[in-house]
């Protein structure tokens, strides 16, 4: 199977993930907010680099890049995008597996408690040879996507503790926690868009010239859609849209303004191998945005709901 080291290195981030954080409750570490948020960011990047250590060959080095956008102002446009790389290597110059990361995305929901909105998403590019230039990197450079739900250990049962992933090609699956049972995930088949709801994130504008002409934009998708919803956190808002057997998903859309790559590459990859669509707002492919670009983005479960996004959506002004 294509990617198959992929895949097995997916799982066993996805069950490392999980249970770095099993059991932990907040009140044995900090009642801070951004204190608790670093705890949790710990966890989860331990229970990362515990697996890859356990999973790869000794002599894969590994390239780790997480984009936080950092701010001190109040208002839009003050902070700045960084690219912050860490190299996990043997010190052998062997072959090289690069990783792009968003520890928890959705911190600020998960730092005020609700965790049930945020997730730690990763996209793996495949092992090759020799480094790859970061700043060349794009979006079809990455072959592998994981999203793993931030969830309270006392929350649901353990059967139903999970993540998200799949590889280029392939349909995504839903494994549950330290098991093998998967569910092959499905988009609604809904058609109507008077039937269905879309996700709509525009705050990652970063002037209010575009956070208006966003605003207009997506004004007549307000009024024809049966309801417009917010998780704040992109992996879960958009593995919303991905159904288990049995389950109609709620949500056949997804609008985002000038959202960052971080967010759309682990993403995209489980979403188009679903079936769904992906686009930017003026229905042109999104396969070369590399990884410090921001993208104004349309994603539909199918044909009829992406071309009435893009029908309202094409016509604003493209920003420089």
């Amino acid at each position: 199977m294509q990617y198959e080291e992929l895949r097995l290195l997916a799982i066993a981030i996805g069950n490392h993930v999980h249970t770095s954080k099993f059991g932990i409750k907040r009140e044995q570490w900090v009642t801070d907010n951004q204190q608790w948020a670093v705890v949790l960011k710990d966890l989860c990047l331990r229970g990362i680099r515990g697996a890859l250590m356990q999973t790869l060959k000794p002599d894969v080095d590994v390239c780790f890049i997480t984009t936080p956008y950092n701010t001190t102002v109040i208002g839009k446009g003050g902070g700045v995008n960084e690219m912050v790389v860490d190299i996990w290597s043997s010190h052998k110059a062997g072959p090289t597996l690069t990783i792009l990361a968003d520890i928890i995305d959705g911190s600020w929901n998960a730092a005020c408690g609700v965790p049930w909105s945020a997730s730690t998403m990763l996209a793996f590019t495949d092992i090759v040879p020799d480094s790859i230039a970061l700043e060349e990197l794009r979006l079809q450079d990455f072959k592998c996507g994981l999203i793993i739900p931030l969830i309270d250990s006392g929350m649901p049962p353990d059967s139903e503790l999970g993540f998200y992933y799949g590889v280029a090609g392939q349909p995504p699956q839903f494994r549950h926690w330290n098991t093998s049972r998967e569910e092959e995930l499905h988009p609604t088949d809904i058609t109507d868009v008077r039937q269905t709801r879309c996700f709509l994130d525009l705050f990652t504008t970063q002037t209010y010239e575009s956070l208006a002409l966003s605003i207009a934009a997506v004004g007549p998708l307000i009024y024809d859609w049966a309801d417009i919803a917010r998780f704040y956190g992109a992996g879960m808002e958009l593995m919303s849209l991905l159904g288990r057997p049995g389950i109609t998903p709620g949500f056949g859309g997804y609008v985002a303004a000038n959202q960052k790559s971080d967010n759309l590459i682990p993403t995209k990859l489980l979403l188009e191998g679903a079936g769904l669509m992906v686009t930017d707002w003026w229905g042109e492919p999104i396969d070369t945005i590399k990884i410090m670009d921001r993208t104004y983005v349309a994603i539909a479960a199918n044909q009829p709901l992406h071309d009435h996004l893009i029908r309202h959506l094409s016509k604003m002004v493209r920003l420089p």
